[in-house]
């Protein structure tokens, strides 16, 4: 959170989305509220066969991918994504 609030929240043209793998619905929306987490949470409790979750969502917590408004991948991992917001 500290790096999106310094780097990229003035920005008006990126916007994050948790895609949560949690088996609990409840738990990631407690958790992101807890959080203060700003972005839309979509969770997948039910529906671990979920297009989205399988094709951006990966087994490490957390697991960044950079996606443009067309559904094409950036970039993935941490560091790949904050290289690429900075040239954005």
């Amino acid at each position: 959170m500290r790096y999106y609030k310094t780097k990229i929240a003035k920005k008006s043209n990126i916007e994050f989305i948790l895609l949560s793998r949690d088996n609990n619905e409840k738990a990631a929306i407690t958790w992101a509220k807890k959080s203060r987490f700003p972005f839309p949470v979509v969770t997948f409790a039910d529906q671990k066969n979920n297009f989205l979750l399988n094709k951006y969502a990966a087994r490490g917590i957390p697991h960044f991918v950079l996606i443009d408004k067309t559904g094409k991948v950036l970039a993935t991992g941490m560091q790949a994504c904050q290289a690429k917001i900075k040239k954005l």
